[in-house]
């Protein structure tokens, strides 16, 4: 995004801590939201994956709601 640095100082400037406060609880909230959706996908479509490839979906573990937060930080700071 061109120009974003710009309003984040923007706004870091002319708001009270209260409104830094929101946007730091939003920004959490994204993670968490995203980190869910890793967490229902992966749980969601690779049994199917695996049981398409003939491994043996009886094996399968699903993923933790920490191990798909770990994923979304780990590609939110790859990818960004």
């Amino acid at each position: 995004m061109i120009g974003g640095g710009m309003k984040l100082q923007n706004i870091f400037k002319n708001q009270k801590g209260s409104d830094i406060f929101n946007l730091l609880i939003i920004i959490v909230v994204i993670f968490l939201l995203r980190a869910y959706i890793v967490q229902v996908t992966y749980n969601l479509m690779w049994p199917k994956i695996v049981s398409n490839t003939g491994g043996d979906p009886s094996q399968f573990t699903p993923i933790t709601f920490y191990e798909s937060l770990m994923i979304v930080f780990l590609f939110s700071f790859l990818f960004r």
